[in-house]
């Protein structure tokens, strides 16, 4: 391998660091919204109407879950790629860091069903 292929892997290499650490990024971004919404959909109290819209609201948050998923696998796909180019704690580093999305992502869903639950409850107990 002469020296411009040897430069050429490294430009590939760190291109797709670069990607990963975008896909990663953007996985997060998504994630801090879907919580932020969460977090506003947790109250129970006021009228019925307003914990309607709520519930409504966070319908819209689960319908959105395949977007999450979408960027999760991205990422992991991603780290797939850059995984054979890093060196043994890099790597570790890496997976350790999807492990870690993957683990925030299927909390994000348990905590939304759980809310989901509470709000249907709270409408429900309102029509008795």
């Amino acid at each position: 391998m002469n020296l411009k292929d040897r430069v050429r892997q490294a430009e590939r290499a760190v291109t797709e660091q670069q990607n990963f650490q975008t896909a990663v990024e953007e996985f997060y971004k998504w994630l801090k919204a879907a919580r932020e919404t969460l977090s506003n959909c947790q109250n129970v109290t006021g009228e019925k109407s307003e914990v309607s819209s709520r519930l409504q609201e966070l319908q819209e948050l689960m319908s959105m879950r395949h977007r999450g998923q979408s960027l999760l696998n991205s990422a992991s796909s991603k780290a797939e790629r850059v995984l054979p180019q890093t060196p043994p704690k890099g790597q570790e580093a890496i997976q350790a860091e999807i492990t870690g999305m993957r683990g925030d992502f299927t909390a994000l869903l348990e905590d939304t069903m759980s809310v989901k639950e509470t709000l249907e409850r709270c409408v429900r107990d309102w029509s008795k």
